[in-house]
This record gives C-alpha cells, sequence and structure tokens, in this order.
C-alpha cells in the first residue's frame, strides 16, 4: 500500500473519529476536539476576549499611574491612551517608569506596592503564554484585534493548509482558558489595591485635617466670638420699624498691618440694607453705613 493510500485511509477515518468524540462534550478530549473543528470561531471569540481583557487593564493601570506622583513623557503618556494600544504596552510603560523613577513610586504607593509589583509581573508572564499558539503576538494591537473579531472567514486555522497550527491551537485551549481567568482575577485584585491605596491616602489626609484644626482652634474661636459679639451689637441697635428685610454687606478695605497690632484698633464698614416699608414708598431700598471698631485686649 503506497503512501498516497495509506494517507487517504487516515484522512478518510478522521472525521469518523471526530464525530465520535463529539459525543463526549464534557470530557477534556471533547473539549479540544471541539476547539479543534471550531478553530477559526474560537480564535475570533479570544481576540474579542483580549480586548476586553486589555480595555479593562487599560482603566486599572492609568488609575495607578493617576496614584503615582512621577512625570511621564509624552511618548509614554500617548501610548497609555492612544486608541490601538497593546496590552503588552501597559507593562512596558510600568517597567519604564518604575525603573527611573522607584523612590517616588515606592513613596506614592507605599502602602501597597509591595502588592502591586507582583501582581503586575504575574499578569505580564500570562499575558505571553495566553497568546501561545494563537498566530497573534503579545504586543498586537487593538485594531489587528478588532481585524481578528470581524472576519467572515479566518483561514489561519484551515484544515488542509495549518493542520498543525489547529491542532497546536485546540491542544492548548483548556490552559488558555485558566490563563485568562487568572489574568481577568489580577485586574480585579490590582483594581482592589488601587481603592485600598485611595482609602489610605483619603485616612492619612483626614489626619493632617484634625492636626490642623486642632492647632488653629484657639484662632477658629476667637473669630466666632468676635462674629457672635458684633451680631449681638448689631442686633441691639437694629429696632427701627420704618424697614423690613434687614440685611448686612461687609465693605473690605485693605489696611495697612501696624507693627504693634495692640496699639491700634481693628475697623472696618458695614453697609447695612433695608427695604422702605411705608405705604408711600414700597420697594425702596436704601442704606446706612457703619463703621465698625474692634478693641483688642
Amino acid at each position: 500500500m503506497s503512501g498516497f493510500e495509506i494517507a487517504g485511509i487516515v484522512l478518510a477515518v478522521i472525521p469518523l473519529v471526530l464525530d465520535a468524540v463529539k459525543d463526549y462534550p464534557k470530557t477534556s478530549v471533547g473539549k479540544k476536539t471541539r476547539t479543534f473543528l471550531q478553530a477559526a470561531q474560537k480564535r475570533r471569540e479570544f481576540a474579542s476576549e483580549l480586548l476586553s481583557v486589555g480595555t479593562a487593564l487599560r482603566g486599572v493601570m492609568i488609575d495607578i499611574f493617576m496614584r503615582v506622583n512621577v512625570s511621564l513623557t509624552r511618548a509614554q503618556r500617548e501610548a497609555l491612551t492612544g486608541p490601538n494600544v497593546a496590552p503588552a504596552t501597559f507593562f512596558e510603560v510600568w517597567n519604564e517608569v518604575f525603573d527611573s523613577n522607584p523612590d517616588e513610586i515606592r513613596k506614592d504607593l507605599c502602602s501597597t506596592i509591595e502588592d502591586i509589583r507582583p501582581v503586575l509581573q504575574n499578569t505580564e508572564e500570562i499575558l505571553l503564554d495566553v497568546v501561545a499558539h494563537t498566530e497573534i503576538p503579545q504586543d498586537e494591537g487593538r485594531e489587528q484585534l478588532r481585524k481578528i473579531m470581524e472576519e467572515n472567514k479566518d483561514d489561519t486555522f484551515a484544515i488542509r493548509k495549518h493542520l498543525s497550527n489547529r491542532f497546536n491551537f485546540a491542544k492548548s485551549s483548556l490552559n488558555r482558558d485558566k490563563l485568562v481567568g487568572r489574568m481577568k482575577e489580577n485586574i480585579d485584585e490590582l483594581k482592589e489595591l488601587v481603592k485600598t491605596q485611595k482609602k489610605i491616602d483619603d485616612f492619612r489626609a483626614v489626619g493632617r485635617v484634625s492636626e490642623w484644626e486642632k492647632s488653629h482652634t484657639p484662632f477658629l474661636e476667637r473669630v466666632r466670638g468676635y462674629s457672635d459679639d458684633l451680631y449681638c451689637a448689631i442686633s441691639g441697635i437694629w429696632q427701627c420699624m420704618c424697614h423690613k428685610s434687614p440685611a448686612a454687606m461687609l465693605r473690605l478695605e485693605k489696611r495697612e498691618t501696624p507693627a504693634d497690632p495692640k496699639a491700634a484698633d481693628l475697623r472696618f464698614s458695614l453697609i447695612l440694607t433695608f427695604e422702605h416699608s411705608l405705604p408711600e414708598a414700597p420697594d425702596i431700598w436704601t442704606f446706612r453705613e457703619t463703621k465698625v471698631s474692634v478693641k483688642l485686649k
């Protein structure tokens, strides 16, 4: 029997074997067989999933860079925000920024940096493994992924031309699914770490405000006391019944501060406006200017 005849028998038997294996779709062999038969479609689905993962990754990476007080170069900013940026680009920019500003990043992410770094490294390693046997480079941009998704007839894994590619793609399908799942888990963990860092920063800010308020409490209490005294004084003299809706406006004037504050009084003006309630003068407003002097004790 010639080699051609043997090859013909093998090719004739393959469809029968595949039909038999399809009866066991829940087994690993059945899943690989289904992936083998639908390699082109599965590849398009994977490109769509990779595009979705890249979108989520871009969001969390931008959040991380926003927490880092370092200056990105123009090229780095364009790489992060470009319309066709590849997932691998985020790791490249991160590595560049961290290598050039390690102390700044550790300072700004001091509470989470030791957790963020290994997750990013693991995610980068996963990306390299997840595209194996897919004919999609790890630095493939979003534009190319969209083209793969939109292809009606993708012969990248045509059974007659690329039998080995189709076989390798099917063989790695189960591992690829697990890797994509791990990548999504890493992205979720990064999101939580960014939220944690923000909460810690806000918590520290509250502490700093509390210290500021504590140190300025005596001064603020004096201001409150002066304001209360002024209100009581004005309320006591505002007894005229010829007007309604009393209102007051403060006119601020630029004055020189004396060398000895206790040697002079604090002076300013209040413009008191009111609306007449007399029948012969409806809707008429007038004002009076009152000089106010605060005696320093």
